[in-house]
């Protein structure tokens, strides 16, 4: 039986990413949306305008008090009237990814129907600046799990919690079973976004509305004193970050929403229809020659290619296979651990004398060989 899946969001000056954001779900088959614009002036209730009214129905709402759960609560029992089966309530920087081969509106069907709930993981995004779109940026999962959120069927009493992390209801009970959904969440995307985003938030920590997050202060106060752009330096991550971080276990190549809008942009151009005709299946990332960014950042598409090079399975993702192919390769002994024996060879190997880390320079020259097919 396929459910009817209608998902909520409170968004507020989100211009950057709300039509991905719906354009993503409506792909997953999230049949329609109930928004809350809570005070926008970037163009983000104009966007909303522009879809059709099966599909959005747009709450404004004015008032400078942030009552996010009443507001999440109210449009979860709209869709529960409205023939709702399954409700999700995101946000614009979050996109709920199912397991590989599946659709969201599936995976959600095939749940057997004493499950009233679902806790689901989520996991933060992060990657380097620039003027790409986020999803083509924002391409590496920190290790550690974000605080999870919760997925329910639809009940005209349910009571949705302060960020969707708990949900109630007399027929609503949360399910311990292991699904394969996963959240992705896009907080940080550019310095501009984040900037407003810490203004808009700083009105409601000025206003001392209870129950609000303190963070939320702590950054308005440095706006308030002009030190935010030290503040995303600090928070944001370079080429270097990036590459130690992947070294160290910290942060995970994950280029799942990064392939899905390969498509949907595909879609957009050629079709103006956001509909998928079929779920991703390729795990596969198949390079050719000549077609990495020289850019020092260790992307799927740079492991590919390289695995592809040493002629081991196509995962995007270093394991000690890949390892100890490549430790081959340079004539280190295959422990499969990337070691600094181990980078000390592909630095020579690339021509870049005495490192001891994976540096960008280190990368980027790995990178054009691999272009070049000379590596």
């Amino acid at each position: 039986m396929t459910v009817k899946l209608i998902a909520t969001m409170v968004v507020r000056n989100e211009a950057d990413i709300i039509k991905d954001n719906i354009d993503y779900h409506l792909s997953e088959g999230v049949d329609s949306f109930i928004v809350t614009d809570h005070r926008s002036t970037d163009g983000t209730k104009d966007i909303l305008a522009g879809y059709s009214s099966d599909i959005m129905t747009v709450i404004h709402e004015p008032s400078i008090a942030y009552a996010q759960a009443d507001w999440r609560t109210s449009m979860a029992r709209t869709a529960a009237t409205n023939g709702a089966d399954w409700v999700l309530n995101l946000d614009a920087d979050e996109f709920w990814v199912p397991g590989v081969g599946a659709r969201l509106k599936t995976e959600l069907s095939n749940l057997q129907s004493g499950i009233q709930a679902v806790r689901v993981d989520r996991k933060n995004m992060t990657g380097v600046n620039g003027i790409e779109p986020w999803y083509q940026r924002l391409t590496y999962s920190k290790k550690e799990l974000a605080q999870p959120k919760m997925a329910s069927r639809a009940y005209a009493d349910m009571t949705v919690g302060t960020g969707s992390h708990r949900i109630t209801g007399s027929q609503i009970h949360t399910t311990t079973k292991k699904v394969s959904l996963q959240i992705l969440h896009f907080q940080k995307r550019s310095y501009a976004q984040w900037r407003q985003g810490v203004i808009d938030r700083g009105e409601s920590a000025v206003a001392k509305i209870p129950g609000l997050n303190v963070r939320w202060t702590v950054e308005y106060n440095a706006y308030l004193a002009g030190k935010l752009p030290e503040a995303w330096t600090a928070l944001t991550l370079d080429s270097k970050g990036v590459n130690q971080g992947w070294i160290s276990g910290e942060l995970i190549p994950d280029q799942r929403i990064a392939k899905r809008f390969t498509r949907i942009d595909q879609l957009r151009a050629n079709h103006g229809t956001m509909a998928m005709s079929q779920p991703e299946t390729q795990t596969s990332v198949k390079i050719a020659r000549n077609s990495l960014p020289t850019d020092g950042i260790l992307t799927t598409n740079t492991i590919s290619a390289l695995q592809k090079v040493l002629q081991v399975p196509l995962t995007g993702m270093v394991n000690p296979q890949t390892v100890a192919a490549l430790q081959t390769k340079l004539g280190v002994t295959p422990d499969g651990n990337l070691g600094p024996q181990t980078v000390r060879a592909l630095g020579n190997h690339v021509k870049v004398k005495s490192v001891h880390e994976l540096t960008p320079e280190v990368v980027q020259k790995m990178q054009t060989l691999l272009n070049s097919g000379q590596f």
